[in-house]
């Protein structure tokens, strides 16, 4: 899929601002690539804050229960079902 906002206040994490916290929905994308972004701690239910964005906009780095990972905009886009978490 290659949309930005679905509807609402849902959203892809590849369209996320710096310093925002978002909940996790939903996790697109083949059987390796979830459980790729579950072993990092992206998980349905989980808030991440997206911490910093490269200077040309990717990779985007995310905290995660503690830890930051940096995620290309290619596999954010698999992460579809997000909102602002309050």
């Amino acid at each position: 899929m290659n949309y930005t906002i679905i509807k609402g206040d849902f959203m892809t994490l590849d369209a996320c601002t710096p310093n925002e916290v978002y909940a996790i929905q939903f996790i697109e994308g083949s059987p390796s690539q979830k459980r790729h972004l579950y072993h990092l701690g992206f998980l349905e239910g989980t808030k991440v804050r997206c911490a910093f964005t490269a200077p040309c906009g990717d990779p985007v780095a995310f905290e995660v229960e503690g830890s930051v990972f940096a995620l290309r905009k290619e596999q954010l886009k698999n992460i579809t079902d997000c909102k602002e978490a309050l």
